[in-house]
């Protein structure tokens, strides 16, 4: 998705994909358009057949993919709370995410969480909505650390002596604000560029080479298996809003600009 096409000057220029959370079992083959069920009860693959869904096996927007299982006898006790709650810790183990990436090579790269600096991300298994952050600089001479900026990783000293992961949150003259990442805004402090409490990012802390900084949003706490996520790039007003199951959970971003890649990734065992 290129940064510099131009919006109709009537009318809305919009990006959106969508994905659906399939059963650990299930297969998609995107040849012919069926999702199959890899470990069956009879040793073969049986067709999960979707209801409405067209001879292709491909629901409208907001339905995706189909999924669905077989009629079975237990599908009244699957659909319980508790059956709920168990797709939702499938979902918890296998960690999706999605959205949109600002490098297509980035999964390629040694980076655990397969995004790239500035990418915007719809965690499936907490709900949050998170930007990927992997912006550093070096620190070793006075010029350097006069170009800190907003959103600059560094490793930082805190008051007891221990290096802490941090982001720049703000700078003003000599001095920049610091987060301690994954610690309470309480603890945010000003600090002078020239200040030895200020190094390289990883330097004196072990981790990976970005991080995921996330903020509450879907209010049901994330997504289950069987829950459809789509992804909403409105150009026009640069906005980016997820759904779930066809319904908008709500602007996540704003001041969006490209280029992007459409992305999901999936980490976790198996």
């Amino acid at each position: 998705i290129t940064a510099d096409e131009p919006v109709p000057p009537y009318g809305i220029l919009a990006y959106y994909f969508e994905i659906k959370l399939l059963p650990s079992r299930a297969i998609y083959d995107p040849t012919v358009g069926e999702v199959l069920d890899k470990n069956p009860k009879r040793g073969e693959a049986e067709k999960l057949q979707g209801k409405g869904s067209d001879a292709s096996g491909v629901e409208g927007k907001g339905s995706g993919i189909s999924g669905s299982e077989k009629e079975d006898p237990d599908d009244e006790k699957k659909s319980t709370p508790a059956a709920k709650s168990d797709n939702h810790r499938e979902i918890q183990r296998y960690r999706v995410a999605v959205g949109l990436c600002t490098d297509g090579n980035a999964s390629q790269k040694k980076n655990i969480h397969g995004w790239a600096q500035g990418s915007l991300i719809y965690m499936c298994n907490t709900g949050q909505k998170c930007k990927f952050m992997a912006k550093t600089k070096p620190v070793g001479s006075d010029k350097d650390r006069m170009s800190l900026d907003v959103d600059d990783l560094l490793d930082v000293k805190d008051s007891v002596g221990k290096w802490e992961p941090a982001i720049v949150i703000g700078a003003s003259g000599a001095q920049i604000r610091v987060h301690y990442i994954n610690w309470d805004t309480r603890y945010d402090e000003w600090l002078d560029r020239s200040s030895e409490r200020i190094c390289e990012f990883r330097t004196h802390t072990v981790g990976p080479v970005g991080q995921l900084f996330g903020e509450d949003y879907d209010e049901n706490g994330g997504a289950s298996t069987g829950d459809v996520i789509g992804c909403l790039w409105n150009k026009s007003d640069l906005t980016l809003t997820f759904t779930k199951n066809g319904k908008a959970m709500g602007c996540a971003f704003t001041e969006v600009e490209g280029p992007f890649f459409p992305a999901v990734t999936l980490y976790g065992s198996g």
